[in-house]
């Protein structure tokens, strides 16, 4: 009975990790994309100035 009370606590352990790291992923990859778009900004306007 303890084992399987154990077995339950890891099993929704593991699900609140994952669904942690997949909301960060989620987080990471939308930074990731404000990066680029800032970049591209910034080398048309260096395209322009220069």
């Amino acid at each position: 009975m303890k084992i399987e009370l154990m077995s339950l606590y890891w099993r929704e352990m593991i699900h609140y990790f994952l669904d942690l790291t997949s909301q960060n992923a989620k987080c990471i990859s939308m930074s990731i994309n404000d990066d680029q778009t800032m970049v591209n900004k910034m080398k048309l306007g260096g395209g322009t100035t220069s």
